[in-house]
């Protein structure tokens, strides 16, 4: 076990003691340092920068989990909420909650994501249409979406490159 310890990243317990770190602390730890970055207000224009940190923030669910990242006019993260927790293969998503949270973070724009516990990266229909729908809906009190981010095997996968958005 002591090799183990010294191979991997450690935890320091309450007694002192390290332990290998698990899979979901080392994400936690990533996303709390990309927040770090992130809520700092430093630009997510590069889109690579946001998809690594929803990467960290549902790679690991085992349920559908869809969050909502709201940016001011500069593109730089003001919040991520994750707003709808789901089952195994589907979620469902409320545009007037989507619409209320990004009044009360007073966003200029929104990304969207949600993961595939399957592994599959590609958007279903319905993933196609509730963008749709939240698209519009934003529209109407002037936010605006600019990407939906799917969240597969660990990795991100962007619709507004997929050109679907």
């Amino acid at each position: 076990m002591q090799e183990d310890v010294q191979d991997a990243p450690v935890v320091r317990e309450a007694g002192g003691l390290y332990r290998a770190a698990t899979a979901e602390e080392l994400l936690r730890a990533a996303a709390q340092q990309l927040e770090g970055a992130l809520g700092s207000r430093l630009p997510v224009a590069k889109p690579s920068a946001a998809i690594d940190y929803i990467v960290t923030r549902l790679a690991l669910s085992d349920v559908e989990v869809f969050g909502v990242m709201f940016l001011d006019a500069q593109l730089r993260m003001i919040a991520f909420e994750e707003m709808f927790r789901g089952t195994l293969s589907e979620t469902s998503v409320y545009p007037r909650e989507v619409v209320k949270a990004a009044i009360r973070h007073n966003a200029h724009s929104i990304l969207i994501a949600h993961n595939h516990p399957s592994g599959s990266s590609q958007p279903s229909r319905a993933d196609v249409e509730v963008t749709r729908r939240l698209k519009e809906a934003v529209a109407l009190v002037n936010v605006t979406l600019v990407d939906h981010v799917i969240v597969a095997a660990g990795s991100g996968h962007s619709m507004a490159k997929m050109g679907l958005i």
